[in-house]
């Protein structure tokens, strides 16, 4: 199989020129073009570092000096971080756009055979959890879509490994766009945990928050003086990032000759980065008779991971079901599943999977 710069070659020679300073030539060309690519790229991550670095500060730098509690009808630390959500959401939004203008170039794959033809299906299951959630907090067909969703996402990782190990380049894309997706959800939590709070506690689920004069009998769980809400969003936006990154690295490390084993490998080391995350947070999730989530997201994400028997928040649902869809959009954006090979058998050549050739 012709490699990528072996087909560009071969299209700019054209039919007519076999002699050596021609193929010279389209190599130099084809050099220059690969150079303006990565640095076309570096400037790319560059520009995203400094968009969502500036949009990760600018809640402190737009702070005003009084704040009143919520309950008190003022404005409150919450209220300055809607601006910093809706860059978020527009910066991922942008990401978005651009993925669908590339699924739209990429047509999928003919050789995609058994499951792989399901990855609409992998990627649309865990959006039923949240769609639960919403209709009945808690319920039994709450309880059926979170049971559902727990296999696709290895499944998912699946795929998204097997193209990665194409392109490696491809797991910066996969950093950057899950980057944006956390920032823009632990901001938008923040920005409406009002709402967030109305529609998600009741008598068997407490979400506790800085500032809101809530009561629970029988906690006994020490959050310190430090438990504040810009603590809250300022550790959970570091975590994110670092968390997409090392999700992206670990398909990039573990995908391109494992898929299988990534399947099962980046799940476990997701859950273990989040995990250490809330090991190093005061308040991250705890259990005293019952759920007591403190933080904005993570929390009750670690909660549902751990415990999959059972929902546990609206916002960790959502959360969810909003990483699956950025799985189908990245899949979809690189061509769809790739064509099936036979591993089983130890070939990762795909010549072995066509027909001869004359």
């Amino acid at each position: 199989m012709s490699s990528e710069i072996e087909q560009r070659l071969r299209a700019e020679m054209g039919t007519a020129s076999d002699s050596r300073p021609d193929w010279i030539a389209v190599e130099l060309r084809a050099a220059r073009q690969r150079r303006r690519r990565v640095r076309s790229l570096q400037v790319a991550i560059a520009t995203f570092a400094v968009a969502l670095g500036a949009i990760a500060v600018s809640p402190s730098v737009t702070r005003g000096a009084n704040f009143e509690p919520a309950f008190g009808g003022g404005p409150t630390v919450e209220d300055d971080y809607r601006l910093p959500a809706f860059l978020a959401l527009t910066l991922t939004a942008g990401i978005s756009i651009a993925l669908l203008g590339a699924a739209r170039r990429n047509r999928p794959s003919q050789g995609s055979t058994g499951w792989r033809r399901m990855w609409p299906v992998l990627t649309f299951i865990p959006v039923a959890y949240p769609a639960a959630q919403l209709i009945e907090l808690g319920s039994q067909w709450a309880m059926v879509a979170q049971t559902a969703a727990i296999p696709c996402y290895p499944l998912l990782f699946w795929l998204l490994a097997e193209r990665v190990g194409e392109q490696p380049n491809r797991f910066v894309i996969a950093a950057a766009f899950w980057s944006s997706i956390g920032v823009t959800t632990v901001l938008g939590t923040v920005a409406l945990i009002d709402e967030v709070l109305v529609r998600s506690n009741n008598q068997h689920l407490w979400r506790l928050w800085p500032n809101r004069g809530q009561e629970m009998p029988g906690l006994d769980i020490p959050l310190g003086p430090e438990w504040t809400v810009n603590a809250i969003a300022g550790r959970e936006l570091v975590a994110v990032v670092l968390i997409a990154i090392i999700t992206a690295l670990s398909l990039r490390i573990i995908g391109p000759d494992r898929p299988g084993v990534a399947a099962l490998w980046v799940p476990v080391i997701v859950y273990l980065a989040i995990a250490t995350y809330e090991l190093l947070t005061p308040w991250g999730f705890h259990i005293d008779f019952d759920f007591f989530i403190s933080d904005a997201v993570l929390g009750s994400v670690i909660g549902e991971l751990t415990f999959p028997v059972g929902p546990v928040d609206l916002v960790s649902s959502i959360a969810l079901g909003i990483a699956s869809l950025s799985m189908g959009l990245l899949l979809w954006s690189w061509g769809g599943p790739a064509p099936g090979r036979k591993r089983e058998a130890g070939s990762t050549d795909p010549k072995r999977e066509e027909p001869p050739q004359r």
